[in-house]
């Protein structure tokens, strides 16, 4: 009796297993093929961020973005805006497949963007369209070539396999298409979007600063060498002024030296008796006379050596204005090389910042 009831209860608790196992299965089994759903809907959303992050890649480096694979080579078709993802231009795997749409300006090699740069350094931009004409398309008002409920795209990606669907050759979808896809997991970035990954209100907005600095550096580089000019017209003044006081004090010792020979030759003729008295009194000459031809001789030396002193005042200032001059005037070019070279480091700065657009 015990026996036949241990054999009992052994069958209850395998049927009881057997039940458990039975629910657990039916619970379990419906979640498969979601868990395998949700797996592919992570891989796809992974090899969607992978194809976003290249794409990007390829605009900084090429400053616009891939034509798309119109023949499945992975290889990208110039001028071609609806087809595959050029996953070999790309260095993506073969194994991600997508399908890809661009706006067509964005995937155009033209040149948009020449910031106003002043002397020859306008000469020296380059005219090779680059990442900076890429972002004044991003920046202006997109055209409606491609557009998402929402939004204005700057390119579209399209999974085949999206979460809760299956999968689809999506190669089919005519061209310009793309938006009106439903089912399949799509991803787009706005012109915005990617203008803000690219950094290109910074990289615009650091070559614009930059030409600025150039034109006002040129601006003062101008100031300084017409201030340069001037001051040496400054000192081409001053010697001439030194010169004229040089030629001032000249004459002046001639003044001199002429009132002392008069002199001389009045008191030699004085003490030699000229004239004699007879003849003075036949000619009518009185001595009172000679005495005033004395004092006037007196006087005109007297004259003379205040002449000769400000004279010497006059070469001494003279002297001093144009050390004064030739000073400021080294001042002045020392000034315009500075002037000069802020000038052109800062239109160096922006032609280098232009050139290297979103690349930096």
């Amino acid at each position: 009796m015990n026996r036949q009831q241990q054999q009992g209860w052994t069958l209850v608790e395998l049927a009881v297993a057997l039940v458990i196992a039975a629910l657990i299965t039916a619970a379990i089994v419906p979640l498969i093929p979601l868990g395998t759903r949700i797996a592919a809907g992570d891989v796809a959303g992974r090899e969607l961020d992978d194809a976003q992050q290249a794409i990007i890649g390829y605009a900084r480096a090429q400053g616009r973005l891939p034509s798309a694979d119109s023949d499945g080579d992975g290889k990208q078709d110039a001028g071609r805006t609806t087809g595959w993802l050029p996953n070999k231009t790309l260095d993506l795997p073969p194994r991600i497949k997508l399908r890809y749409e661009v706006r067509p300006s964005l995937q155009e090699s033209t040149h948009s963007y020449t910031p106003q740069l002043p002397g020859a350094f306008a000469a020296q931009l380059s005219s090779t369209p680059g990442g900076l004409d890429l972002c004044m398309k991003l920046l202006a008002p997109p055209e409606a070539s491609l557009t998402l409920p929402g939004m204005p795209a700057a390119f579209a990606l399209l999974h085949p396999d999206g979460i809760g669907n299956e999968a689809r050759d999506i190669a089919t979808t005519p061209p310009g298409g793309i938006d009106r896809l439903s089912g399949a997991r799509l991803a787009a970035l706005g012109n915005g979007e990617l203008a803000g990954r690219l950094a290109c209100m910074d990289r615009v907005a650091r070559v614009q600063g930059a030409a600025l600095n150039a034109q006002t550096a040129y601006s003062a580089d101008q100031i300084a060498e017409f201030n340069a000019a001037f001051r040496d017209f400054d000192v081409d003044v001053a010697e001439l002024v030194l010169a004229q006081a040089n030629t001032g004090l000249a004459f002046a010792g001639l003044g001199l030296a002429q009132a002392l020979i008069d002199q001389a030759l009045a008191v030699i003729l004085t003490y030699a008796g000229w004239p004699p008295d007879g003849t003075a009194i036949a000619i009518g000459v009185d001595i009172t006379v000679m005495v005033a031809e004395h004092s006037n001789a007196l006087g005109s030396i007297g004259y003379a050596i205040y002449q000769l002193n400000l004279a010497s005042k006059d070469v001494e200032s003279g002297k001093e204005g144009l050390e004064t001059a030739q000073n400021v005037a080294a001042l002045a070019v020392l000034q315009q090389a500075r002037a000069n070279n802020l000038y052109k480091a800062a239109g160096q700065a922006a032609v280098n910042l232009n050139d290297g657009g979103i690349k930096q």
